[in-house]
């Protein structure tokens, strides 16, 4: 049998006797338990009423101090605080049985918006602009970035000087962030800068004015080429200032948020006179010159024209020195120009005679090279164009260079000191050796005839005595180090007064030969020809071989020597010489035309340079027949129209037997120099400048009798000077002193004696 069903009674009574329990257990103290606190600000600590707390379904809000009491069941529970403007937290507490829970201080973090400002325009960033939202405003950094905080509500404000104020309402404000406050993402704030627009144009012409400045408060824009300006970021009430070179400023003009703001502007005109500075008439025709744009005087000397302020008025007329001034806004200005001309008359100082010839460089400002004149027959030179001339260097043989400072063009009478050249040789080697060469300066400043110096600055063996700058001299390797310094030197030589001649010698170059055995002379079959020394010579007839040379001596005279003398300008003549070859066919008008070629173009070279400019050669070419060059290339008609001096080497014991008539010519030093410098003049005007014998050789022993015969040879021929030859330059110091000449008064032939002799013989 089953059971009976329970009856209404029953049911109903176990109802009554679950609510008695609960009844029972209320009235022992049995509740829910409840978790409190507080919630605040995190930036201020400030209570935050009204602030809500969550939990599940049950909820509870923060009153007036920012507390809490939450109700829940024992256990472990997430609580959800937020409160509008504020990033929302979640938290954990557990409650116990019988229990309340109590939490602590809940602290909420103000919303952040994060923003980028930028130009609408240009995509720029816009620093310093401030951004307002609610109570609070922040202001963008270099990046036109910024961080605002967002606890108030309100709409978006951005501003900046110079652009358009933006706003945005509190709607897209708040759709910038998630329900739990995060920062969904940066915030672009585009702002359009206010602009002012025009066009500036001519009050005259309504022509457009390119390249002014339009100026509104502080931020300017240049006009293009249609006269268009656009100026951006301008604030209200600013004022308009126009400025330009063509035109006078403007001013009194004000932006008031106008968008667009045309300019009329008066050019700036002047009337230019322009008058002759000696006698102050008008010069019509003259050309006043602005930029690309120019106007010509009329028959009154006035030009009309319309320049810009701060640009160069440049005057010129045919005959007259040009002259340039600074316009600076004048309304008439009057200017005279001074004959452009320069002119002058060339005389030696002791006789008056003109100096036919003379070579005149005239120096302009800012042109390193000068311009080279020649002085006519009578002395005359003429500039017809003077223009920028501030000096003049004069250069005639047989006087000392000569310079003048010109102030302006005009007429100047020259007069020029005398001079010849009185010298000793200095062998290279001997500037590895302060001392000697400390002696030999010595020498000349103590002595009582001697003036000048030749020293070897590329010596027989063709090794420098300089650091050269010419790329095929560095190439070759060609500075002969441990020398002393070249400048150092000079400075010594002129602080004396002493002319410094530099002794270069030419196409004997064992240097060069070596580093370019394709530029040698050669025998057919290849092998390099070597003279008696050893040495190699190069080939006259190549291009890069004269180029060389060529350079090098404008390196020395620009150094400051006052002459360059070149050696060895010739083709070999000594060892075996038969059968020798070169880049070209050694011929006599081969050879001749090679050296003629070569002297010129150093001529050339060296003519706008300070330096005076002579050549050796042998003693016996004086005597040589202008149908022969003796196999070398070297004539008087091939050297001596180039040069300022010839100096023929008249050795006499170097003249062989039967030369001049003289079985020994070693034993006839005055005749030997006498006949060989009337010779040399007689066949060119050239100035001659012997070079004498200061050594013996061969059994013939030069004394001090022998010295001076020389001299007074060239002295009674009326040569242009003298030097003196000793390859390990050593010199009778008595030689050049006063009183020497007349100890040997009765041994020395004079010119009237000895041209007596040779009438009487002939």
């Amino acid at each position: 049998m089953g059971h009976d069903r329970p009856s209404a009674w029953g049911r109903r009574g176990r109802l009554l006797w679950v609510e008695l329990l609960l009844l029972a257990l209320v009235g022992c103290g049995f509740r829910q338990p409840a978790a409190s606190g507080r919630v605040s600000d995190a930036a201020t600590g400030a209570p935050l009423a009204g602030a809500r707390v969550v939990s599940g379904e049950t909820a509870s809000e923060t009153d007036a101090d920012g507390e809490f009491r939450l109700r829940l069941r024992p256990g472990t529970h997430r609580l959800g605080v937020s409160s509008d403007g504020y990033l929302s937290q979640e938290l954990e507490v557990t409650l116990e049985e019988g229990s309340d829970g109590s939490m602590p201080d809940v602290a909420l973090e103000r919303r952040r918006l994060a923003a980028h400002v930028v130009d609408a325009e240009s995509g720029a960033p816009v620093a310093g602009a401030r951004v307002t939202l609610g109570e609070s405003n922040a202001v963008a950094d270099a990046q036109g970035s910024l961080e605002v905080e967002a606890h108030t509500p309100g709409p978006l404000s951005a501003t900046c000087p110079g652009y358009l104020p933006l706003e945005l309402p509190q709607a897209e404000v708040e759709a910038m962030f998630s329900p739990s406050g995060a920062l969904v993402n940066w915030l672009t704030l585009p702002l359009t800068p206010r602009v002012l627009e025009g066009v500036v144009t001519l009050n005259d012409s309504g022509a457009p004015v390119p390249g002014t400045t339009v100026t509104v408060g502080d931020v300017s824009a240049q006009t293009d080429a249609r006269g268009y300006y656009h100026v951006l970021g301008v604030e209200p009430a600013s004022p308009i200032t126009v400025q330009g070179p063509s035109h006078h400023p403007v001013d009194g003009l004000t932006y008031d948020g106008q968008e667009r703001q045309d300019v009329t502007v008066k050019p700036w005109a002047l009337a230019l006179a322009v008058g002759d500075a000696v006698t102050g008439q008008a010069l019509p025709g003259a050309t006043v010159t602005v930029g690309d744009r120019s106007a010509t005087t009329d028959a009154s000397g006035v030009a009309q024209l319309q320049p810009y302020r701060g640009m160069t008025v440049t005057v010129s007329l045919d005959g007259f020195a040009p002259i340039e001034l600074l316009y600076e806004g004048q309304e008439s200005l009057t200017v005279t120009l001074a004959r452009a001309r320069l002119e002058g008359h060339l005389r030696n100082k002791a006789t008056g005679a003109p100096l036919a010839g003379a070579r005149v460089l005239l120096y302009r400002q800012g042109i390193e090279v000068p311009e080279v004149l020649r002085a006519d027959d009578a002395g005359y030179f003429a500039a017809e164009n003077a223009d920028g001339v501030n000096r003049l260097l004069i250069k005639a043989p047989g006087h000392r260079q000569h310079e003048i400072a010109i102030a302006a063009p005009g007429a100047l009478e020259i007069e020029l000191d005398p001079f010849e050249a009185r010298a000793v040789y200095i062998p290279f080697m001997l500037l590895a050796l302060p001392d000697r060469i400390n002696q030999l300066i010595g020498l000349v400043d103590d002595s009582d005839e001697l003036n000048a110096i030749v020293v070897d600055v590329k010596g027989d063996r063709a090794w420098l005595a300089w650091e050269s700058q010419v790329p095929v001299a560095q190439e070759i390797d060609a500075y002969y180090n441990g020398l002393m310094d070249l400048p150092q030197f000079l400075t010594m030589c002129h602080d004396r007064g002493i002319y410094v001649i530099a002794r270069m010698v030419m196409f004997k170059d064992e240097v060069l030969a070596a580093a370019h055995p394709e530029w040698a002379a050669t025998y057919a079959d290849g092998r390099t020809y070597v003279d008696l020394e050893g040495l190699r010579w190069v080939d006259p007839f190549r291009r890069e071989v004269r180029d060389y040379n060529l350079a090098l001596a404008r390196e020395v005279a620009l150094m400051g020597f006052d002459e360059v003398q070149l050696d060895y300008v010739r083709f070999p003549s000594d060892g075996s010489t038969r059968g020798l070859t070169f880049s070209e066919e050694s011929t006599f008008e081969s050879r001749t035309r090679a050296m003629a070629e070569f002297c010129s173009e150093m001529g050339t070279v060296l003519a706008p340079t300070p330096a005076f400019y002579s050549a050796d050669i042998f003693g016996l070419v004086v005597w040589v027949d202008p149908g022969r060059d003796m196999g070398i290339g070297q004539r008087m008609e091939d050297v001596a129209p180039y040069v300022d001096y010839i100096s023929p080497m008249l050795y006499p014991t170097t003249f062989g037997p039967g030369n001049l008539g003289y079985q020994n010519p070693g034993l006839y030093p005055y005749e030997v120099v006498y006949r060989s410098v009337r010779k040399s003049q007689e066949r060119f005007d050239t100035l001659v400048r012997p070079w004498l014998q200061h050594y013996s050789i061969g059994g013939i022993n030069y004394g001090m009798l022998e010295l001076l015969k020389q001299k007074k040879a060239a002295e009674d021929r009326n040569s242009s000077g003298w030097i003196y030859w000793n390859s390990r330059g050593l010199y009778e110091r008595d030689l050049f002193m006063d009183g020497t000449q007349e100890l040997y008064a009765d041994q020395l032939p004079s010119a009237e004696e000895f041209e007596a002799q040779e009438d009487a013989a002939q």
